[in-house]
């Protein structure tokens, strides 16, 4: 896996050098070696890893007339944060840099109601010009600085940083049982009026779980914090709304986590809450957060959120394995033999996800419904083949939180495909996101055939990007 990564890693840094003669180019190259500190630093290439660091000298990290985007500055700072936390001598060229950009970011606060501008201008920022903050975004915007937040406030003792995550917590809570599906936020929100609750459209990742399990687990040595009521009541939603058991071939006991809407009923005026049934492959870290909470959980209900974890974990996998072959478009020279699960399909639904349900009969039953092209999958919206980071993501909290050895087998299955699959784009990513996606998938892979001292989940928090940061002091 570490070699895989590094032949990866190398075509991708051979391609990038043959264009710096553009500055966008160059300001790319720069960009996504920061992004990838942590991964050279655990992959152990400690060459790259410090050429990337001695960059850093001579970064503008707030460049002239360019819009830049409040996500991906927080995943820099994550990255920077993250690198520092790991390297053994506290390298101050990472804390500095992660602070120069944190005080970067915590100008995007800067409004009337401290919501975040989302697209900054830097030079707006220097002439002093009012920047407004959007009436659409998500939750996850929003929230995507606050674990790098919390942790800088730690290393440096400088609590405005955590203040403003704290802000938009309260926020959340003061809301979260307000929305249309109490307990869960909406896929779009708006920043502007301060409002999270008009939005009647839900989809897995978009619910703020896996940030909530995230926070709770940095914070846990504090016994009581806002993030775990709000982690229990959207765990409690999520089983409750979200979740379904699908009919398949051979009845499968597994869960699928479906979007959602919510509609007024004329004539008694209730709220009903209606599953779409679609699924799509982002959504399957969502066993992982189920599984994070289990293990922050006090009780006997730890073994029915952990049952939930590896019902919805292992019905990405049965997803996976049975996908309907496709080619990428990134090549016509993708294998065809590869399994990967679509990015975007539905399943017809059996019942809901409670766990008295799973000794139904959910076979597929042809003089109900008409035959499937691919069995299992009602429709195929988008079956292209791309190397995502959810699944994985999800067997490794699965194998760390349980030490059955059955995920380590999953894991290599999906390796096979996986590897193949990064052989043909072999650091010819068509974009920036599908490069982090590859490069978090293999940090992943790695992770979960590594130590599990390496990354212990006792002494760390791996955020939504794949950047982990240290529980506890400085």
């Amino acid at each position: 896996m570490k070699a895989t990564f590094d032949r990866f890693w190398a075509s991708y840094k051979s391609r990038m050098s043959g264009h710096t003669h553009s500055e966008d180019r160059f300001s790319e190259r720069k960009a996504l070696h920061i992004d990838n500190l942590d991964t050279l630093w655990i992959m152990g290439l400690t060459r790259d890893f410090e050429q990337a660091v001695t960059a850093l000298t001579d970064y503008d990290f707030a460049p002239k007339d360019k819009i830049i985007t409040m996500a991906d500055t927080a995943r820099h700072l994550n990255s920077l944060v993250s690198a520092y936390d790991m390297t053994f001598c506290k390298d101050g060229r990472l804390l500095s840099a992660a602070v120069q950009l944190g005080n970067m970011l915590y100008t995007f606060f800067d409004t009337p109601n401290r919501m975040p501008v989302t697209h900054w201008n830097s030079t707006k920022a220097m002439d002093g010009d009012i920047q407004e903050t959007t009436q659409h975004s998500t939750v996850a915007d929003l929230t995507s600085c606050n674990l790098a937040f919390t942790r800088l406030s730690q290393l440096t003792g400088h609590m405005r940083f955590y203040d403003t995550t704290t802000h938009i917590t309260n926020i959340l809570a003061s809301q979260q049982n307000s929305t249309k599906i109490p307990g869960l936020w909406p896929s779009t929100i708006n920043p502007a009026t301060a409002d999270f609750t008009t939005d009647n459209t839900f989809t897995p990742d978009t619910l703020t779980h896996t940030h909530l399990a995230q926070m709770s687990q940095l914070l846990h040595h504090h016994t009581s914090t806002p993030q775990t009521s709000m982690l229990q009541t959207a765990t409690e939603a999520t089983i409750r709304d979200i979740l379904f058991r699908p009919v398949t071939p051979t009845n499968e006991s597994i869960l699928a986590a479906s979007s959602a809407y919510t509609i007024v009923l004329p004539k008694t005026q209730t709220r009903q809450v209606t599953l779409t049934h679609n699924i799509t492959a982002s959504s399957c870290s969502l066993g992982g957060s189920l599984a994070l909470s289990a293990a922050l959980s006090n009780g006997d209900d730890k073994a029915r959120l952990l049952t939930y974890a590896r019902l919805v974990t292992q019905g990405c996998i049965w997803t996976l394995f049975h996908a309907p072959p496709s080619s990428s478009p990134s090549s016509s020279s993708q294998p065809t033999n590869v399994r990967m699960m679509p990015q975007v399909f539905s399943m017809l639904a059996c019942s809901s996800a409670a766990l008295d349900n799973m000794d139904e009969d959910c076979s597929f039953d042809p003089t109900v419904w008409r035959k499937q092209e691919y069995p299992g999958f009602e429709v195929v919206f988008d079956a292209r083949k791309l190397v995502r980071p959810e699944v994985i993501q999800s067997v490794f909290y699965m194998w760390r939180l349980t030490g059955e050895r059955k995920w380590l087998n999953v894991a290599w299955e999906m390796w096979e495909s996986v590897d193949k699959l990064v052989r043909t784009v072999d650091g010819h990513a068509r974009d920036d996101e599908e490069m982090r996606m590859v490069v978090q998938t293999l940090k992943y892979f790695y992770l979960v055939f590594s130590s599990p001292s390496e990354l212990s989940l006792d002494e760390w928090v791996i955020g939504n990007d794949g950047h982990a940061f240290r529980v506890g002091g400085a």
